[in-house]
């Protein structure tokens, strides 16, 4: 027996146990604000410019569906997230665009464009709580996706897993007393540092909405990204998907005010 081929084996086991517990320890090390820090995907583009074509759907507390279809344009630079969202079907809602400026530090700008009206409208604080187009989403949570590390501070909960993936679990407070929201709760992606599923509660501590990430899929970048994005009320029993149908990392106007007001 040749002795090299004896020690192979237990080498190479010993090697990968040394590996398995450096990584685990590294990401033992990890806290709340490192994790929230690396979080990938703010955006259902999960990037930092590109866009989407998306087919959105939603739900009323009836089961009746409303399917409708968008694009959405995001750009991020020094500065901060820059977002498009512009209804193109069905006939009664194309053309409905907003505007989300949101700056590394200070407010977010709202502008929502309405064609029957022919100019824009800005959102104002006040209005922030308020649904987008009869979604489940508000225009606060449009514009925090792009801001968590800066809205929120994050607290590292114990480990879990979501559909079988590992996940770091992070409870975050929001550093402003006039949220709509207590605490929210998210799960991280171990691999990929892409957020799972995130739980808001209300300002009574009542779980109020679910946002569930799936249909994971890679880019030809080699990066992943949700294909399917769910907002969940748990308390109206309504929901609202968002389905990516293509998606493009070039193909984003030079100038998102002038593209919001044509």
């Amino acid at each position: 027996m040749d002795w090299r081929k004896g020690l192979a084996a237990p080498f190479l086991a010993a090697c990968a146990a040394l590996w398995l517990l450096t990584a685990v320890g590294a990401a033992a090390e990890l806290t709340g604000p490192e994790i929230l820090e690396r979080l990938q995907g703010d955006s259902p583009l999960a990037t930092q410019q590109g866009m989407a074509q998306v087919r959105l759907t939603t739900v009323n507390e009836r089961g009746q569906e409303r399917p409708s279809e968008m694009r959405i344009f995001i750009r991020t630079s020094a500065d901060g997230t820059e977002q498009l969202l512009e209804y193109v079907a069905p006939a009664d809602v194309a053309g409905t665009k907003l505007y989300t400026r949101t700056p590394r530090k200070g407010d977010p700008d709202i502008l929502l464009y309405l064609p029957a009206l022919g100019r824009e409208r800005r959102i104002a604080a006040t209005e922030r709580g308020s649904t987008f187009m009869n979604t489940d989403f508000t225009y606060e949570e449009i514009t925090s996706f792009a801001s968590f590390t800066q809205l929120y501070t994050a607290e590292r909960l114990a480990d879990s897993e979501w559909e079988g993936r590992p996940a770091y679990v992070l409870r975050l407070t929001p550093k402003e007393a006039d949220s709509l929201y207590s605490h929210v709760v998210m799960y991280v992606w171990q691999e990929e540092f892409l957020p799972l599923r995130v739980d808001f509660y209300n300002r009574d501590g009542v779980l109020w909405k679910q946002l569930l990430n799936s249909n994971f899929q890679q880019t030809p970048a080699g990066t992943w990204e949700a294909r399917r994005i769910e907002m969940v009320n748990v308390l109206k029993k309504t929901k609202t998907i968002i389905d990516l149908v293509t998606t493009s990392r070039t193909d984003v106007p030079a100038n998102f005010l002038r593209e919001l007001r044509r």
